[in-house]
């Protein structure tokens, strides 16, 4: 993978380099409240829910022993394709890494 990719969301946006995806939270108003890394290797499915006009979608990382609420970002309509992108690009890395790391 060449370059980051990036998606912003509600309350937290998402990078995917060659190696982590990193949510990076927004809290009380704040940009940067934190982050959480998760090593591609470590991915093991992606579960998604596009955004509607009125309810907001998400997307989650599925991770052996770290509970959901760490690995979910939600999103509006208008933020969906980047998360979209972003998508596509952890599920074509998720393979690699996975024979990678065996």
């Amino acid at each position: 993978m060449a370059a980051r990719i990036e998606a912003y969301g509600k309350r937290a946006d998402l990078w995917l380099d060659s190696s982590y995806i990193t949510i990076a939270y927004h809290r009380l108003g704040r940009a940067d409240s934190g982050h959480h890394r998760i090593p591609l290797a470590h991915v093991t499915g992606i579960r998604w829910c596009p955004a509607s006009a009125l309810v907001p979608g998400f997307i989650q990382f599925t991770v052996a022993g770290v509970g959901a609420d760490n690995t979910s970002v939600t999103f509006t309509r208008a933020q969906q394709p980047e998360f979209a992108a972003l998508k596509a690009a952890v599920e074509q890395a998720i393979p690699t890494h996975h024979t990678n790391a065996a």
